[in-house]
């Protein structure tokens, strides 16, 4: 359950931050953040420019019933006067990145497995790069996937070039599609909070301390909380870290199946480990067992 050195997580934070940005713009499951659409644009298309890169992303229906593909196609085109470049992305794949933005997780790449001729390349004036993919619906959680519940979502698209100068210009698009049907998903947040009320969890953190940090790594984020009045509020990863080294209570969070399971570990008598499981639709608490895996954390 050990963090990575906190250098290696400080560069990846810098290195994400354009994607990542797009949570903010695009405020969760279908916020009212991110670029407004051109006047042309219906409502399953949207295209942007920025210094000469025309970004243009689009979806195949705006109303999903669940088991429907979401068909998602993104064109760039240059139409400055000058050759630019593209390559891979920060985290490997495709320059022209396509994305899902929902509250259940962080924004979730689509088609990283693409063809390598999507990872770099050269767009001359005038010249379109364009990609298609699709999403099954499933949110990529660890350590089981599950069917995005009812719910409005944004489809992301990012470009970033440089051009002969070396400066770079990048362009972002979103789209928002909704999907119905399927059944609603407790947020890992809330199913944390719950499992710290339970008696069985309370009696666990006797003579381990009064505070536990908790790894989402789903979310990439962190949360502490204090055992009399557990309210999860967002920390750093320096926190998790000296929690870590100090052996002090963390937890994580995982979905298995139709379940939270909510894994908590810390020095002291054993067991050092113990698993709260709670329903993943309702959040309704379970039991609580000896042990569970062990969850790699989230870089940030």
């Amino acid at each position: 359950m050990a963090l990575s050195s906190r250098g290696r997580g400080r560069t990846r934070a810098l290195v994400l931050s354009l994607w990542l940005a797009l949570c903010a713009l695009a405020s969760a499951c279908g916020g009212d953040g991110g670029p407004a659409a051109s006047p042309s644009a219906s409502p399953l298309q949207v295209t942007e420019e920025q210094e000469g890169i025309r970004l243009t992303l689009s979806v195949d229906d705006d109303l999903y019933a669940v088991g429907d593909v979401v068909k998602i196609t993104a064109e760039a085109e240059n139409t400055r006067q000058d050759t630019v470049t593209y390559s891979a992305s920060p985290r490997g794949g495709p320059a022209l990145r396509l994305g899902i933005i929902s509250d259940l997780a962080a924004t979730q790449e689509l088609g990283t497995d693409g063809p390598a001729a999507d990872n770099n390349g050269e767009l001359p004036p005038g010249e379109k790069l364009r990609r298609e993919v699709e999403w099954d619906q499933q949110i990529a959680m660890y350590q089981t996937p599950l069917q995005a519940p009812p719910a409005t979502y944004r489809v992301a698209a990012e470009f970033v070039v440089t051009a002969a100068s070396g400066a770079q210009a990048g362009v972002r698009a979103f789209v928002s599609i909704r999907l119905e049907g399927g059944e609603p998903v407790v947020a890992s947040q809330v199913a944390i909070e719950t499992a710290l009320f339970h008696d069985e969890v309370k009696n666990w953190f006797e003579g381990r301390g009064a505070l536990v940090t908790c790894a989402d790594g789903n979310r990439d984020l962190f949360f502490t909380s204090a055992i009399d009045s557990p309210s999860a509020i967002e920390t750093l990863a320096d926190i998790y870290q000296l929690a870590v080294e100090k052996g002090e209570p963390i937890c994580s969070a995982v979905t298995e199946g139709d379940t939270w399971r909510i894994i908590f570990s810390g020095a002291g008598p054993p067991p050092q480990r113990i698993s709260a499981f709670l329903d993943l639709h309702d959040g309704t608490f379970l039991s609580v067992e000896e042990g569970g895996p062990v969850v790699p954390s989230p870089e940030s």
